[in-house]
């Protein structure tokens, strides 16, 4: 196939998951079928998913009509990117072995190098690929599975559910809320269900059981400020937190106080360790919470978003010239991004909310115009003839109002023109629409 694989799946989903109104990209999904079949092999998996369609296209269609079509179309199309990565290895590991000579010669010279640094080969050409591979905004449509999110082949598996097969799509997955942990206290000052972020050196980590007969292995941390006071965090179920959380490290809990026999308490509490490169993606802070699916933990979605942002967000390009930005107030779109995901303050939030809605709702309203204007292109047989329409008016018993008279003269010039026309009677009850409908 010659289409864009990744490219059209993304649009596919984006049209699955808005519902199938042929809304979310300009000029409908029949333009973007008719750009991507352009050099197409006969009998290729897209000029298929075509053949499927009505002739009037996937637009004439219904709505559940378009969810059933999408559905297989997505089908066919993780089917094809599967064919395709099964080959990809090869091609990898022909590049792979061209540069083995090279660095094989400078293995040596690193031979003293201390451990960790071990390590650096692994990453550095990884890094160096996805510079040659995706250059610019084109990185935003480097598959998941290649974008360095850390995770493993369970998770990306899980993302896709999501809809999140590029970096572009986890980008585009934005926060259903935030947790405002972004004020920090002391032990002694916190109050009871109220969402809290606390600083301080674990003094005490251990795995416990819990539960009837001691069948649930969880972990009980006990955090103490620089004021000497203490608060619990319990880990439900998580018994590999004692090891995450050791002893003497420093540590941000966040999350909702809750009191236990007299004492404060977390219960699994957003954590962040202070010792080892925090960068405050889950505590003193505005945090997302992101839309998840079964078996994918809210923390992993979290991290690896972060990771794409850091690494992709200043590729982001905004459509919207600097003049109507600054005309109407508008974040650019790369800072809109990140400040939705992460988020200065509320009214930042607020802002960057605001211009992602303005992109929608432009989105489309452009396909709205785009197909009228198509619509529009066509050829009509125009009606110039109202006698018969006049002889029913004189029969009336009344005559019409200078309301009636204007919109009728309106309609009469539209049904002229040799082009389609359409238009939408509004007014109140008993205003007269139907004698100006007949």
């Amino acid at each position: 196939m010659t289409a864009d694989l990744p490219r059209l799946r993304g649009v596919l989903q984006r049209e699955l998951n808005a519902g199938a109104r042929d809304f979310s990209v300009a000029g409908g999904l029949d333009a973007v079928l008719r750009e991507q079949a352009r050099g197409e092999p006969p009998g290729s998996a897209l000029l298929r998913m075509v053949a499927a369609l009505p002739s009037s296209g996937y637009g004439s269609l219904s709505v559940e009509e378009r969810e059933t079509w999408l559905r297989r179309a997505l089908a066919t199309v993780k089917r094809e990117l599967t064919l395709e990565e099964a080959l990809t290895p090869v091609t990898r590991g022909t590049t792979q072995m061209s540069a083995a000579p090279r660095t094989a010669t400078k293995k040596p010279a690193r031979a003293k190098a201390p451990p960790p640094e071990g390590e650096a080969p692994a990453v550095r050409p990884r890094a160096a690929a996805k510079e040659k591979v995706a250059p610019g905004a084109a990185g935003l449509d480097l598959p998941i599975e290649q974008a360095g999110t850390g995770l493993g082949p369970a998770h990306l598996a899980r993302l896709k559910r999501l809809g999140i097969h590029v970096v572009r799509d986890a980008l585009e997955h934005y926060p259903s809320r935030h947790t405002d942990f972004s004020l920090t206290v002391p032990i002694a000052a916190l109050r009871v269900d109220t969402e809290q972020t606390v600083r301080g050196r674990i003094v005490s980590s251990r795995e416990v059981r819990m539960g009837r007969g001691g069948k649930m292995r969880s972990t009980e941390v006990v955090v103490q400020d620089e004021g000497g006071s203490r608060i619990t965090a319990t880990f439900f179920n998580q018994p590999f937190m004692a090891r995450a959380l050791p002893e003497g490290a420093e540590i941000a809990l966040a999350g909702k106080v809750t009191r236990f026999r007299n004492r404060p308490q977390y219960s699994n509490p957003e954590w962040e360790r202070l010792d080892a490169d925090a960068d405050g993606r889950h505590t003193g802070r505005l945090v997302p919470v992101y839309p998840l699916t079964e078996g994918l933990p809210q923390r992993s979605l979290r991290t690896a978003i972060a990771k794409l942002l850091d690494r992709y967000g200043d590729r982001i390009e905004d459509p919207l010239p600097a003049a109507i930005r600054e005309r109407l107030g508008l974040l650019g779109l790369k800072e809109a991004t990140r400040q939705c995901h992460y988020p200065d303050s509320q009214e930042v939030l607020r802002e960057a909310r605001r211009r992602l809605a303005f992109d929608e709702l432009l989105a489309i309203q452009v396909g709205v115009q785009t197909r009228r204007r198509e619509w529009r292109g066509g050829d009509a047989p125009p009606i110039e003839a109202h006698s018969v329409a006049d002889d029913f008016l004189r029969t009336l018993p009344w005559a019409l109002t200078k309301a009636q008279a204007r919109v009728l003269h309106e309609v009469r010039e539209d049904i002229a023109r040799p082009h389609p026309m359409s238009r939408l009677l509004e007014g109140d009850v008993g205003s007269g629409k139907t004698v100006v409908a007949l």
